[in-house]
């Protein structure tokens, strides 16, 4: 989160105001020795102007109208209660309201200084602040009174310390004239909600590791010892395993190991030491907390995913960031008969349509994937973000011809068919599982030269002929001879 505009003219001009009446200092105005020039019966008013408390502070404020500051804040609601027993008719009320108002500025527990110095009168809480920060009281006497933050938006992590301011102001010149008609300037320290996002580049094989990051701003505090606690939290999913440890950045500088605890195991909890860690955020207010959290991949289906930032007690919500990943079955037929299963298919799966290397799976490094006798195979996992996927048939079935080129799988959330809401804390729902079918050409049989059948017959007649023939050659050679005789 970035430092708004208005933060920043609030810095570069010096607006300030913690409004303080003990900013005022609660001199004796000259008069009679009898009292102040004041006229009894007066009255006068106390407007609240509430902004966020600027990265630098200015002045104290004076009690003069100073318009509307940058960043006010709407739904902030104080009460105002008279003190009773401080007389400003007199010099000694003057001179109690001066000590009051020094003393509840340095307590350390105000309000265990109210308890033990303030004799308070009935409270009265004025309206909620409005969209320029604004809220005014009715007609108040002549007193001293106690001004308290009573309520306020769940943002507010550091409210305005309560303080006391008399009605009416002393002038703040010499011979001028008593201000009636107050504007005090408290404010607060606010903190917006941290941002989530994740990084899945090169990741997209069941088992690959995914970085989450949790960007919080730090507040701007008035008083350093304002901020009393940080810690970020990060409950990962079931199907998450986090590789600890987590690494802490402040304004991009990763944070030294004595400022900072990161839990070793899920949940992820990083805390700011004190004084160390604290003392840190303190000197960098405005700025950014970073938080990276490598996880791996071990479940399928939408993993949804939030992180919180607690300040000061306070907890502020990340948006939910998810990913999907979904199993595949490949099934295998032949070309010619797709009913016909085929079992021994062995695949792999790329990114790229030629080259580079097989995605590796737990257990499985080559990734070589074999169908079974029902030519099916389940590849465990893939991110489903539309990425081009490419299958390759690493072995062709036996008889059938091994495909020349890979094959294009895109698997996306459309594809995953998830039933599970994108909500925080929601169920795994159902996962329905990818299904392509991969066709092979059968390699077809081709005929032999016979070597039994007719051919043997003639081959058989043949060699008979030639055996008569010979035998007649021999008995022919046997007459003759005895014709010779």
């Amino acid at each position: 989160m970035n430092t708004s505009i208005s933060k920043r003219v609030t810095a570069a001009i010096g607006a300030i105001a913690l409004g303080i009446i003990g900013a005022v200092a609660l001199t004796v105005p000259a008069s009679a020795a009898s009292g102040p020039n004041l006229t009894p019966g007066d009255t006068g008013t106390i407007t609240i102007h509430k902004h966020e408390q600027p990265l630098i502070s200015g002045a104290p404020a004076t009690g003069a109208n100073q318009g509307i500051l940058p960043d006010p804040i709407a739904g902030v609601v104080f009460s105002v209660t008279p003190v009773e027993d401080v007389d400003l008719l007199t010099n000694g009320g003057w001179d109690d309201a001066a000590d009051l108002a020094a003393g509840l500025a340095a307590a350390s527990d105000a309000d265990q200084f109210i308890a033990d110095n303030l004799s308070l009168g009935t409270a009265v809480n004025l309206g909620a602040t409005n969209g320029d920060g604004v809220a005014a009281s009715g007609a108040l006497p002549i007193g001293l009174y106690l001004v308290r933050e009573v309520s306020g938006p769940a943002n507010i992590v550091a409210p305005a310390d309560p303080f006391l301011v008399t009605v009416p102001l002393p002038p703040l010149t010499a011979g001028g004239d008593w201000n009636y008609g107050i504007h005090v300037y408290p404010k607060n320290s606010v903190a917006d909600a941290p941002v989530k996002s994740l990084d899945t580049t090169g990741a997209y094989a069941f088992g690959s590791t995914i970085t989450w990051t949790i960007t919080a701003e730090i507040p701007a505090f008035a008083d350093g010892s304002d901020l009393t606690s940080y810690v970020i939290t990060d409950d990962l999913d079931s199907r998450l395993t986090y590789t600890a440890p987590a690494r802490v950045f402040v304004d991009g500088v990763q944070v030294p190991a004595n400022a900072v605890t990161v839990s070793a195991t899920d949940p992820v909890t990083v805390t700011f030491t004190d004084p160390a860690g604290l003392d840190l955020l303190r000197a960098n207010g405005g700025k950014n907390v970073d938080v990276e959290i490598d996880t791996v991949v071990n479940g399928t289906g939408t993993i949804v995913n939030t992180a919180v930032a607690n300040v000061n007690g306070s907890d502020f919500t990340t948006q939910p960031v998810d990913t999907t990943w979904v199993p595949v079955k490949v099934i295998k037929v032949d070309t010619e008969s797709p009913t016909t299963m085929l079992a021994g298919a062995v695949f792999a799966v790329y990114t790229q349509e030629t080259g580079g290397t097989a995605l590796a799976f737990p257990g499985n490094p080559a990734g070589e994937f074999t169908t079974n006798a029902s030519g099916e195979v389940v590849i465990p996992g893939l991110k489903a973000d539309g990425t081009q996927y490419w299958l390759e048939e690493v072995r062709a079935p036996n008889g059938y011809q091994a495909l020349t080129a890979r094959v294009p799988l895109v698997v996306d959330e459309n594809d995953a068919a998830i039933t599970l809401p994108i909500v925080p804390g929601a169920t795994t729902g159902t996962v329905v599982t990818v299904e392509r079918v991969v066709a092979n050409p059968r390699i077809n049989a081709w005929e032999l030269p016979l070597t039994g059948g007719d051919g043997a017959l003639w081959f058989g007649v043949g060699g008979a002929a030639l055996v008569v023939i010979a035998l007649g050659a021999a008995l022919v050679a046997t007459r003759r001879a005895k014709a010779n005789v």
